[in-house]
């Protein structure tokens, strides 16, 4: 056995031997770093720590699920902003409302059957509000809404009690729907529109650049004379210039201050002569009406006295004279009258009547002088050359006070003379 072994090993080939590898590298050794200092005591907890400690100031506020966590940015200076309902304007016990937008919104705490009957007057008037009532009007109508809410929160005791309350505002936002205004100019801080009856209004969207603002004054000053000069289409007509001329104010981008009579010195002038051109008309259209009434009236009272007294029938035709007189003189000089456009109607009016009634009084007064022969120089013997007399006397205003004053002049020149004839008379 041990043979067959030893003949086995001396026929395997011989194996080549082992290369030799160079040498490796030498690994440097490790730097030696600095040690770690030593920092305070830190008051953060520790994160690997997982236990519920309530006390801890920087644990993350939990929110229901419906609810996310309120922006940083929503809080105000009064503390009482809602995220999604904007700012808390009332707060009982029943209820708390928000108000964002110009539209209310709330939570109800106590559902009793006045608050809920008072939710459903709210959504509808709110509905009514946004689609049918023009959003100028907008706040106004929310404010008009909110005082209800509250008073029928605080007040209404059934539901009769929160239909009255909400009765007048119901009304008014009725009555509001019926305002057909027009935008006629947008601009990024204002929105101005205009009514059928071409009055003016605006609505602020951001405050107004301190440049247009002395355009802004002006504008405002001639819409209140348009409103109070003008009426119907030369008001409306007079507002669109307006517009126009305050839309190249905000639309100039200018920050150097403004002139406003560069804009609106040529509209200013033409308000002023139609308001003239207005306020002359009127004033002849109500004259010609009450001369044509006092005529009639003193024909019929000419012939009421004809055949009676013939002295009161002359007077009377003096009287129509003088009054057909005095609208002559209106007539012709009705382009150089000078009437305050800018003052009530009432007040040119009354003009009118005080100069007929001058030349009614005038006419009167000169056949009294006539038929008195105070003033042998004024005579008339016929009915046609007293009538020409009563023109004359309506016509010039300084027609009878002249005579007035030479009669109050020839009396006191013959008094002395009449007291010293009697004086000799009783010598």
């Amino acid at each position: 056995m041990s043979n067959h072994n030893n003949s086995d090993h001396e026929d395997d080939p011989e194996l080549p031997e082992e290369p030799d590898f160079p040498d490796a590298p030498d690994v440097p050794d490790e730097p030696d770093f600095p040690d770690e200092p030593d920092f305070p005591d830190s008051d953060f907890p520790d994160d690997s720590d997982d236990s519920d400690d309530s006390d801890d100031p920087y644990e993350e506020p939990e929110f229901p699920e419906d609810q996310d966590a309120p922006p940083t940015n929503t809080t105000t200076d009064d503390g009482v902003n809602h995220p999604e309902k904007g700012r808390r304007v009332y707060k009982s016990r029943k209820l708390t409302i928000y108000k964002r937008d110009d539209v209310l919104n709330w939570i109800i705490h106590e559902p009793t059957e006045e608050i809920k009957e008072a939710q459903s007057k709210v959504l509808y008037l709110q509905s009514l509000m946004l689609t049918k009532v023009h959003r100028i009007l907008w706040n106004k109508c929310c404010s008009n809404i909110l005082s209800s809410f509250v008073s029928a929160a605080a007040n209404a005791d059934s539901k009769k009690d929160v239909n009255n309350i909400f009765k007048s505002t119901t009304n008014y936002i009725i009555e509001q729907t019926k305002d057909k205004r027009v935008s006629i100019h947008r601009s990024p801080f204002i929105e101005i529109y205009m009514n059928p009856d071409g009055d003016l209004s605006q609505h602020f969207k951001t405050s107004m650049p301190d440049e247009c603002k002395p355009a802004y004054v002006e504008y405002r000053r001639l819409v209140t004379m348009a409103k109070v000069t003008l009426s119907g289409k030369q008001r409306r007509l007079a507002n669109t210039q307006l517009v126009t001329a305050i839309s190249a104010v905000f639309l100039s981008h200018t920050t150097a201050p403004i002139n406003p009579k560069k804009y609106f010195k040529d509209i200013e002038n033409f308000i002023l002569a139609r308001a003239n051109a207005s306020a002359k008309l009127i004033y002849f259209l109500f004259m010609t009406i009450l001369f044509i009434l006092i005529s009639l009236i003193c024909f019929l009272a000419y012939f009421r006295f004809y055949h009676q007294d013939i002295k009161t029938s002359h007077a009377i035709i003096g009287c129509a004279a003088g009054v057909l007189g005095s609208f002559i003189s209106v007539v012709q000089r009705i382009d150089k009258l000078n009437i305050d456009s800018t003052a009530p109607k009432r007040s040119f009016i009354l003009q009118g009547v005080a100069r007929l009634f001058l030349g009614l009084l005038f006419g009167g007064i000169v056949i009294l002088l006539i038929k008195s022969k105070l003033v042998p120089m004024l005579s008339a013997t016929s009915l046609s050359s007293m009538f020409i007399l009563g023109i004359i006397s309506g016509f010039s205003e300084r027609f009878v006070p002249d005579f007035l004053d030479k009669v109050s002049i020839k009396t006191s020149e013959e008094k002395p003379k009449k007291n010293a004839k009697n004086q000799e008379d009783y010598a």
